[in-house]
């Protein structure tokens, strides 16, 4: 999926800086992920694990906010997505996948007969 227009639902509180947190620390069950947060004017910075980067980017941007990597071991979190820009991101998504299904199901009744 990907969201062309992204629109920004506000700035970065503490609760969103735990849920990142929380979110962030799901990549792995055995070893810490996140060492140090911090809140700054555009957001959050993420100190973290650089074996884990591109998966706590990615996780990160598909719990809703956005997100960029700025060296091995630093997240920068700039923004929470809009919640209803989330969800017609998706549903564009979802109905492209069900019009490709939908068009490969014609297709094979069309070569079965």
């Amino acid at each position: 999926m990907s969201i062309t227009q992204t629109e920004h639902a506000g700035p970065i509180t503490h609760t969103d800086l735990d849920e990142i947190t929380t979110v962030a620390e799901l990549v792995s069950r055995n070893y810490q992920v996140v060492y140090e947060t911090s809140l700054c004017r555009t957001g959050a910075v993420l100190r973290i694990d650089g074996d884990f980067r591109e998966t706590v980017l990615d996780l990160v941007q598909a719990a809703g906010y956005t997100a960029r990597l700025v060296s091995r071991n630093t997240l920068v979190v700039t923004a929470v997505v809009d919640e209803l820009a989330l969800l017609e991101a998706q549903i564009a998504d979802l109905t492209a996948r069900r019009d490709r299904l939908a068009a490969e199901r014609v297709t094979a009744q069309i070569g079965s007969f």
